[in-house]
């Protein structure tokens, strides 16, 4: 049945889907508030103050048992308090606010860097420090 029969508009409107304009949203605050200059990635921020923002997750401590080989790779053990190994203090990682790894020596996460989140979260086996936006046209 043709559009002009079921009373429906003959030309196509484009409609935006939500994600892409929320990030428009965030992108055209940004360069509201950085005079015009559009963001176009991070990069690492050396002059924060890093010690400052970590913790370090506490898991069960069990002496005499298996350490959970887990948490001995990543620092991390997705079971918790339920886990039955033992999570030894040597292997524990400091994490970020945002809850992610840091891991001086390792290589900084490739995707952290690009988005300034990491989609592994505490397992992440990479580096997480802090970043500072780099704007279009910016000096570095």
């Amino acid at each position: 049945m043709p559009a002009s029969k079921l009373g429906l508009p003959h030309s196509v409107v484009p409609i935006t889907p939500p994600a892409a304009a929320s990030q428009g949203a965030e992108e055209a605050e940004s360069a509201g508030a950085h005079g015009g200059l559009l963001r176009v990635g991070f990069e690492v921020d050396s002059d924060a103050d890093v010690e400052q923002d970590t913790h370090i997750q506490a898991y069960p401590r069990r002496p005499g048992r298996t350490a959970c080989d887990f948490f001995l790779k990543t620092g991390h053990c997705r079971f918790g308090d339920t886990c039955v190994y033992d999570h030894p203090e040597h292997a524990a990682v400091p994490l970020t606010k945002m809850g992610l790894p840091l891991r001086p020596g390792q290589p900084v996460c490739a995707y952290y860097l690009k988005h300034a989140e990491c989609k592994y979260g505490p397992a992440c086996k990479w580096h997480h420090p802090p970043l500072r936006p780099v704007f279009a046209g910016s000096l570095l």
